[in-house]
């Protein structure tokens, strides 16, 4: 929690102080935009993390602080949604999938806590769901009407891409009411525009009192827009990226297994269509799948950045709830007597040496293995199949005698287990893969590889003068204290320009990363540049940061 920021994460704390600082969301961005505008999403997160950091101190224990919070709450939110729309559902499954949000990589890294998706996104779209299920049980009313509005409003305020995907799921909740469904979705298409449309106007005036241009976040969404190129987003850019992107393959199986106990409860819900939540159900679970094909249109972001799947975390947790009515009581029953202790307790030894393993497995790969559809998808079937198989050998040696023969008793045994493996397993994997994390000399899930940022940055302000200008990234560039010039906007330019400023400016220092994005492997042609004019004097093989100084000629 209290280790330096890597990569983006480091972006919103400073938008934050720069809150503080100027009473805007401006902030320094580096030499090249050096009151840099901090408003790409809507302001509310800004401004609360703002007040948060302002009563608690600045720093990145008190930032990730303030996610964990929002975090907390959501799971709060969530029960109280699950406990709405499936009150006698079997509590293991909150107890699952609040584990798999709580143990997630970024939330035990603190990569997710300071961005919106994970922390903040994850309570408006818990908050969502719960709209969606008044909307869908209860009648019109002022009460229900200023409810849409309010939530609208909230959306709005906190990221306009969810506010989307929301609108659409209660607009198919009130169609699936009993009665008044069309004056429900018209009620809630209204009072959706409503809401909108005064957030954007306390934005505007939130803009003209405090005094910064409020449309600049407008220009920052159609230039965002616009400017999307083949590759980075739609459903191309989201396969490539899943299929040769950074990352080890074991962290991506609890996600995978997630989607698969998604389809799964889809399946079991409309074979059960006449249960009266079903088609409820179906929405949720569907809705979980909509929002990640949605931001994978957008921008490729959730099979590039594991720190969006949290944000369809609720959607899960509601869907995976119906899994478990596939379990018997009675066939839990067995795991009360004495018997029954031991094989529980030796069943929960063998899970504890699995995860054990995976550990194991991502301590070894975790920094330089890549991965591939395929190796996901064996893995995962592997590991499915794997805690499936103790469940039922588990639940075979505890079964009660039933006296309509061993055929029903096995496909019980089958379905239990498969069933309780769909939500066991992908828990075993966040936490394996957060204690790697924990352990680790790094701290993101962003790209798997970012080591010794602290040590690195600790090194670097004993070798780099005091106010001396440094090229590199902006995590580096924030947390160092020195001047700086991002490397992402000077490896934007062409070779030639990247020469030339090299040349006319002679920045003294420039840090450069070993792996991923702006790595060598990636720009061999800025870094032939780099090599000619500069001479590398920190390069530790434990770190993954290389500082260079100019050579004296």
């Amino acid at each position: 929690m209290g280790d330096l920021y890597v990569i983006d994460e480091a972006v919103f704390p400073y938008v934050a102080e720069g809150i503080l600082k100027n009473g805007a969301p401006f902030y320094y961005n580096g030499e090249l935009r050096p009151a840099d505008f901090g408003l790409w999403h809507p302001p509310l997160y800004d401004y609360l993390l703002a007040g948060f950091v302002g009563l608690f101190g600045f720093s990145p224990f008190s930032v990730r602080a303030f996610g964990l919070v929002c975090v907390l709450i959501s799971i709060f939110v969530l029960f109280l949604v699950l406990r709405r729309i499936m009150p006698r559902a079997p509590q293991i499954a909150y107890v699952a999938l609040s584990a798999l949000v709580l143990w997630s990589p970024q939330v035990v890294s603190g990569a997710l806590i300071p961005d919106i998706d994970g922390s903040f996104g994850f309570l408006v779209v818990a908050l969502g769901i719960w709209l969606a299920a008044v909307v869908k049980q209860d009648t019109i009313s002022p009460r229900l009407a200023l409810l849409i509005v309010g939530f609208a409003t909230l959306s709005v305020a906190t990221k306009f891409t969810i506010t989307g995907f929301i609108a659409l799921i209660v607009g198919v909740a009130a169609l699936l009411s009993q009665g008044q469904q069309w004056k429900k979705a018209l009620t809630v298409v209204v009072g959706f525009v409503v809401g909108t449309a005064v957030a954007l106007g306390l934005l505007v005036l939130g803009g003209v009192l405090i005094g910064y241009d409020a449309r600049l976040p407008f220009d920052y969404v159609f230039v965002s827009v616009s400017s999307r190129t083949p590759g980075r987003g739609g459903l191309s850019g989201a396969i490539a990226t899943l299929l040769d992107g950074p990352g080890s393959t074991l962290v991506w199986v609890g996600p995978s297994i997630v989607l698969a106990a998604l389809v799964a409860a889809v399946v079991l819900a409309v074979r059960r269509g006449k249960e009266a939540d079903s088609r409820f159900v179906v929405l949720l679970a569907s809705a979980g799948v909509f929002i990640v094909l949605g931001y994978a249109v957008i921008s490729a972001s959730p099979f590039q950045f594991p720190k969006y799947t949290p944000i369809v975390v609720p959607m899960f947790a509601l869907a995976a709830t119906t899994l478990l009515s596939v379990v018997p009581k009675r066939s839990m029953a067995g795991f009360r007597t004495p018997r029954g202790r031991w094989v529980a307790a030796a069943s929960v030894g063998i899970l504890i040496a699995g995860a054990a393993g995976m550990f194991g497995l991502l301590t070894h790969d975790e920094r330089v293995d890549g991965r591939s559809l395929w190796d996901l998808t064996v893995l995962s079937a592997a590991c499915l199949v794997a805690v499936a198989v103790v469940f039922a050998v588990a639940l075979l040696l505890v079964r009660p005698v039933d006296d309509e023969g061993s055929i029903v008793n096995m496909r019980s045994l089958i379905s239990s287990s498969v069933a309780l493996a769909l939500l066991v397993t992908p828990v075993m994997v966040q936490a394996s893969a957060a204690t790697v994390n924990a352990t680790a000399q790094y701290s993101t899930r962003y790209y798997y590889g970012e080591r010794g940022m602290n040590s690195f940055v600790e090194d670097a302000e004993k070798i780099v003068p005091e106010g001396t200008p440094i090229i590199g990234p902006k995590d580096v560039g924030f947390q160092i204290s020195r001047p700086f010039y991002e490397d992402a906007i000077l490896f934007s330019w062409t070779v030639d320009k990247f020469r030339s400023f090299v040349e006319d400016k002679r920045v003294p220092f420039i840090v450069t990363r070993k792996k991923h994005d702006y790595s060598e492997a990636i720009y061999p042609a800025y870094f032939a540049v780099i090599r000619e004019f500069y001479k590398p004097v920190l390069d530790s093989p434990d770190i993954d940061f290389v500082l260079w100084e100019i050579k004296s000629n």
